[in-house]
């Protein structure tokens, strides 16, 4: 048993193999254009995440603001009314509620979609030039 799980654990802590690129090397057009199709990617992604963060903001914006006009303002209209036993559901009451559930899940999606912008950002691509490095765009 000791000598199947040897092989194993050595070949699991040994490092792996420098990947080998496949393919003629990259001519200098090539290369322009991959680095071009990276940095199209980068801005696309970042787009739709700032537009996801702004659009979850404004849901949250909208939907605290309702929820706090909601639930003060429910009740009866008619002073009259008197509910003895079960009493329909008031609707400004009910949307309030519904309101504040929709406020919290836009808050946790908001941070959600900051949080990744914010890593995105910081994995922007950096590129080596004659200097050294700097911020291929």
């Amino acid at each position: 048993m000791a000598w199947i799980a040897l092989p194993l654990v050595l070949s699991l802590v040994a490092p792996a193999p420098p990947p080998q690129a496949e393919g003629p090397p990259l001519d200098a057009w090539e290369l322009a254009q991959r680095d071009k199709q990276i940095k199209l990617g980068w801005e696309q992604r970042e787009r739709r995440l700032k537009f996801g963060t702004g659009l979850f903001g404004v849901l949250t914006g909208v939907s605290l603001v309702s929820a706090a006009a909601l639930i003060p303002l429910s009740g009866s209209s008619d002073p009259s009314f008197d509910c003895v036993g079960r009493c329909p559901p008031d609707p400004m009451m009910t949307t309030g509620i519904v309101m504040a559930v929709v406020c919290t899940g836009s808050i946790a999606a908001t941070a959600v979609l900051g949080v990744k912008l914010t890593r995105h950002r910081r994995a922007r691509p950096v590129q080596v030039g004659l200097g050294g490095l700097r911020v291929a765009f």
